[in-house]
């Protein structure tokens, strides 16, 4: 399963990774900056007063592939 990693830089110019594990594994990248858009405008989730989710700057799928071998 693919995971959805969302870039975004925070409020005092750090780069901020927000993943959702369970999304869409289809989304358009119209669909993605919208919801980025979204993050970033609620302005709820700061670290010691730095908004965290501040500017949107890109979005990927990230797929780990996993090989047992016990």
């Amino acid at each position: 399963m693919k995971k959805l990693r969302m870039n975004f830089i925070s409020a005092n110019d750090k780069k901020t990774t927000f993943t959702y594990t369970n999304c869409h594994q289809e989304l358009s990248a119209d669909q993605v900056q919208a919801a980025m858009d979204s993050i970033s405008q609620l302005k709820l989730i700061s670290a010691n007063g730095v908004l965290q989710y501040e500017t949107p700057e890109s979005a990927n799928y990230i797929e780990t592939i996993v090989t047992d071998i016990l």
